[in-house]
This record gives structure tokens, C-alpha cells and sequence, in this order.
């Protein structure tokens, strides 16, 4: 498995640098809007079918009665039928469709305002559910996880393309992958070695505080050393040590939202799309949740770099 990480990550992220780096706008335009499809197609996949099934449930439960989430798994029809199958897959594809449709619109057209990407999403969602399903209860169902599958999946990414255009050859994007990605590398080693007590056994039993510490420390340092190498990219070493340890705890809760949801779905990956790493959503978890918190240092100029201290 620890061979497989390495040798896909030995030839993907020398490529996906490149294309960073050296790469048009155009072309980073387009691989941002692919990831954002792919990854909304990938969470579908996984929320679509709970969500059909919890709302199934509660269409028929007694009012009045409530259940709990054990009860809940356990009278929950599973779609093991392959016309159910077929559905979600069609269902996964129209999100991921629509989110690419979303993430031209918003980021070619460069709108003010983050009222518009949520106006979109829910319209978005409104439509997927009256196309795809029949009866109240499937529309509300389904129009609730097409939500949570963009807010969560996609819209991130309209965030990862604002941080390309706001530093040149793409050096807040960089930063972003050499926190989460540095931190996530620190806190695999950091836990497969000092590893003792667990962080959160019931989201994720495998993680534990000793690899957290470790993977937070490497993306402090991963922060200052594309400040020193690539900089100024955030001002200084002191706001990129914050850009490090802010961006470094969200890239871990992304890890562990991702985790969450992967355990409401009973899937052990998102997908199979990097070997030994899983599926796409796997490798991008974190910078997911990471992108708004130095979207917010950087663009909306939160930590002032012109400024010592906060």
C-alpha cells in the first residue's frame, strides 16, 4: 500500500506542478472544473443513496416516533437493485454536469458576492431533484443531498481557482498543497510510528492525536519553506506560519468530514481512482475545507502581511 502511495504521488504531483506553474490560465480553468466535477460525482455516489434511504424511512415511521441512527441503518432499504443503481449513477453524472456548468458560470463571469454561488447551488439542486425523482418525499431527499454533495464537493473549488488568480504562477495554491498534502504525509508517519491515543475512535478509529501534532507541525513547515523557496507569497514568515497552522487543522478536518461521511455511506473509499491512495475525493479531502481558511487570510485580507502582528 505505503508503495503504491508513493509511486502515484511520484508521478502526479510533478505533473500537476507543471500544469500549476508553467500551465495557461486557461488550462488550470479547466482542470480546476474537472476536479470539481469529479469530486461532486464521487460524493454523490456515497450521499444520494443514504439520504434516499433515511428520508424512505422516516416517510413511513409513526409520528411521533423517533429513531435512532442504529434503527435507522438497520430498516433502511438498500439499493442493491440495478435499476437503483443505474439511477444513481445517472443522478451522479447530472451533478457532476451541473456543477461544471456552475463553476464556468461563476468563474468566468467573476461575480461579487458569495449570495450568487449559494443561489445557484440551491437552484441547482431544485431542478436535479424534480428531474431525477418522483413524489415529495424522493424530491426533498434527493434535492438534500445534491445540496450538501456541492456545498461540500464543489463549490470549494470556485474558491482554489480565486487563490490561482490572486498570486502569480500559482503560488497560494502551491502553499495549499504543501500544507494539506505536507501535514497529511506528517500525520500518516507521525501516527503509523508514535502513534497511542486514538483522536476520534468513532469518525475515524485509525487517527490519533500523536500523528495530528506531527502532521500539524509538518505543515507549519511546509508553510515557511514555499515562503522562503517561492515567497513572498503570504508576507512573511509569521503570516505564513499562520496560513500553516490555520490551513493545517482544516486540512485535517477535512480528512476527518470526509471520514464521517464515508462511514454514513458504509464505504470504506471514495473511489478507486489513485492507487493506493482510494478515490479522488480521498487525496482532496482536506483542501476542501483548507481553501476557504487561506481564501479568508489572503484574499479577504484577514492576516494583513503588511502588518507584524494581527
Amino acid at each position: 500500500m505505503l508503495i503504491l502511495r508513493v509511486i502515484t504521488a511520484a508521478i502526479g504531483l510533478p505533473l500537476l506542478l507543471v500544469i500549476l506553474r508553467q500551465g495557461s490560465g486557461e488550462t488550470v480553468l479547466w482542470l480546476f472544473g474537472l476536479c470539481s466535477a469529479i469530486a461532486v460525482h464521487e460524493a454523490a455516489l456515497m450521499v444520494l443513496p443514504e439520504f434516499d434511504s433515511l428520508f424512505a424511512l422516516h416517510a413511513v415511521t409513526h409520528p411521533g416516533e423517533r429513531s435512532s441512527g442504529r434503527d435507522l441503518r438497520e430498516v433502511a432499504p438498500v439499493p442493491g437493485q440495478e435499476s437503483a443503481r443505474s439511477s444513481y449513477r445517472r443522478a451522479a453524472i447530472l451533478c457532476a454536469a451541473g456543477m461544471l456548468i456552475l463553476y464556468f458560470a461563476v468563474a468566468g463571469a467573476h461575480p461579487g458576492g458569495a449570495i450568487g454561488l449559494v443561489i445557484s447551488a440551491l437552484v441547482l439542486a431544485i431542478l436535479s431533484s424534480i428531474f431525477l425523482t418522483r413524489g415529495i418525499d424522493s424530491e426533498v431527499s434527493r434535492m438534500s443531498g445534491v445540496l450538501v454533495t456541492i456545498v461540500y464537493a464543489g463549490l470549494p473549488w470556485l474558491l482554489i481557482w480565486k487563490l490561482y488568480e490572486s498570486a502569480p504562477r500559482a503560488t497560494l495554491v502551491v502553499m495549499l498543497l504543501a500544507i494539506v498534502w505536507g501535514g497529511d504525509t506528517g500525520a500518516y508517519f507521525g501516527g503509523r510510528f508514535f502513534g497511542r491515543h486514538k483522536l476520534s475512535p468513532n469518525k475515524s478509529p485509525r487517527k490519533t492525536w500523536e500523528g495530528a501534532i506531527a502532521g500539524m507541525i509538518v505543515s507549519v513547515f511546509a508553510s515557511i519553506a514555499v515562503e522562503s523557496l517561492l515567497g513572498p507569497v503570504m508576507g512573511g514568515i509569521l503570516p505564513a506560519m499562520a496560513a500553516g497552522g490555520l490551513c493545517g487543522s482544516l486540512g485535517q478536518l477535512g480528512d476527518l468530514v470526509e471520514s464521517v461521511i464515508k462511514r454514513f455511506a458504509r464505504v470504506k473509499d471514495s473511489g478507486v481512482m489513485f492507487p493506493g491512495h482510494g478515490g479522488f475525493l480521498d487525496r482532496v479531502d482536506g483542501l476542501l475545507v483548507a481553501a476557504p481558511g487561506l481564501w479568508l487570510l489572503f484574499v479577504e485580507n484577514l492576516w494583513n502581511p503588511s502588518c507584524p502582528t494581527l
